[in-house]
């Protein structure tokens, strides 16, 4: 939830001033900012994240040392079709299979995901290219872009506690374990425990990725605006996450198709000129 509401409130500000009646509007033909900085919330089927992206112009041939590969990059010496993209995002790993029970036996009880025995959280660090299709001069543009990148995930697992009835004379109650469905009777468990529990115990699993993404970007002003993308991820741990008891449960590949929603503003740059 905390999360989620991090989230919300984030996009709320973002959306609010670049969606805002303009005090100042750009020229018909004022290129628009080529860097920028934003805020994203990206949902896929297995989880969601939120995320902190740039992307910024590649300089023009005579900026840089001149090499034939650049030159393909930059369309034959023609800037601005192509930009520089990065981006690192922070969310939670939550298998589609997960479905929350609870005991309605038992007093105060709470729902919790039978033979789930691990939280997941998973770091994304990215880069990669933008392709302009079509560029945003002004407030009643649509801005057409693919971003294509390379992904290191970083996922850290805890064990998952629950709250385990114990029936006993006049002191009968619930105590916080980590849960393990051989030894803990199903009918016994009246709920998760605290999601921070158990956080210290738990360890990284590295892995490697990448995605594509197709993004319509608009706004009411040049140096803000509201993109929505959709596309393709996919993830390959080193080894299983170990999100479920049963091993032939887990897997270490994660493709997905997501979408995300970003507000981002221009970000000052030496090469960024103002009237």
């Amino acid at each position: 939830m905390g999360l989620r509401l991090l989230a919300t409130s984030f996009l709320v500000g973002l959306v609010g001033l670049s969606t805002s009646p303009a005090g100042a509007q750009p020229l018909a033909g004022d290129p628009s900012s080529q860097n920028m900085i934003g805020m994203g919330v990206n949902v896929r089927h297995f989880g969601y994240d939120i995320s902190l992206w740039r992307e910024h112009a590649i300089s023009k041939i005579g900026q840089q040392k001149k090499s034939p590969l650049l030159n393909t990059l930059l369309l034959s010496g023609t800037p601005g079709k192509f930009r520089n993209f990065q981006s690192i995002s922070l969310g939670i790993i939550k298998d589609p299979r997960e479905i929350k029970v609870m005991n309605e036996r038992l007093p105060g009880s709470k729902p919790f995901v039978i033979e789930k025995i691990n939280h997941s959280i998973c770091a994304h660090i990215a880069a990669g290219k933008v392709y302009v299709i079509s560029e945003r001069q002004s407030r009643s543009d649509l801005g057409l872009q693919i971003t294509v990148a390379g992904q290191i995930p970083l996922n850290y697992s805890w064990p998952l506690y629950i709250w385990l009835y114990q029936p006993a004379p006049l002191t009968d109650g619930y105590v916080p374990v980590a849960y393990d469905p051989k030894v803990h009777n199903v009918a016994l468990v009246g709920g998760n425990a605290r999601y921070s529990a158990g956080f210290a115990d738990g360890y990284i699993t590295p892995g490697i990725g990448a995605s594509v993404s197709f993004a319509a970007e608009w706004g009411s002003y040049r140096n803000a605006s509201n993109r929505l993308s959709v596309g393709l991820s996919a993830d390959k741990f080193v080894k299983n996450l170990p999100i479920w008891h049963r091993s032939e449960m887990n897997r270490n590949f994660f493709p997905a198709l997501f979408v995300t929603f970003a507000a981002g503003f221009e970000s000052k740059s030496k090469s960024t000129k103002r009237p």
